[in-house]
């Protein structure tokens, strides 16, 4: 098997999701067991995005508003996930998140909530588009043609039937407990942090993948 050489964030995520998502599940429920995640999750049972993009170029007024590192659906919630690692901006030991970040997640949830039927962009867009720009203006809905239009009709979608709460989730990538982020601010939006401890061989800027491990 080649070797899949990973740098920050982006690659952390992707061997969590590929190779540890059982173990990201686990830290979701011993953090937070209010949420009562099944503690028998099948893994297949989970719908993965790894990067679902929604646009970068969008501004305060376009309509792209960014993209998770993660979207991960079980039987129980649906997690909307941001992640963070050791070189990211973290003051003392506070996760202080953007207002497109926190955007984000206002929009998409808008999104999910009324997205009531399995349909494509166009119908969507005519029936809300009004409504949107009331709640989130001077942000815009895609344009009935766009690749973000389609890329929120497949995703949403995919998604319909996992008729499941939203969790927002702030994934923190840390080595040691004195880099542990304790707390995440991004108000309005309620944001759980879920701390993942890294192994010593994933603290190095560059490092390997190894798809072929379970």
């Amino acid at each position: 098997m080649s070797e899949i050489m990973c740098y920050g964030e982006d690659g952390l995520t992707l061997a969590v999701v590929t190779q540890h998502l059982g173990k990201l599940l686990d830290a979701i429920r011993s953090q937070h067991s209010e949420l009562d995640e099944d503690e028998d999750l099948s893994l297949e049972d989970c719908l993965v995005f790894y990067r679902p993009s929604f646009g970068r170029r969008g501004g305060p007024e376009g309509a792209s508003f960014g993209e998770f590192d993660a979207i991960i659906a079980t039987k129980k919630y649906l997690y909307l996930i941001e992640s963070k690692w050791i070189r990211s901006r973290i003051k003392g030991r506070t996760i202080k998140l953007k207002e497109n970040q926190i955007r984000r997640h206002q929009i998409f949830e808008w999104h999910r909530k009324n997205w009531k039927e399995i349909q494509d962009w166009k119908q969507f867009r005519n029936k809300y588009h009004a409504e949107f720009d009331a709640k989130h203006g001077p942000k815009r809905l895609a344009p009935e043609t766009s690749k973000l239009g389609k890329n929120l009709e497949q995703v949403l979608n995919l998604l319909f039937t996992r008729k499941v709460p939203i969790q927002h989730v702030i994934l923190a990538f840390y080595h040691d407990k004195n880099h542990e982020p304790t707390k995440v601010h991004g108000k309005p939006v309620k944001f759980r942090l879920v701390t993942y401890l890294l192994e010593d061989d994933q603290i190095e800027q560059v490092f390997k993948l190894k798809l072929d491990e379970q």
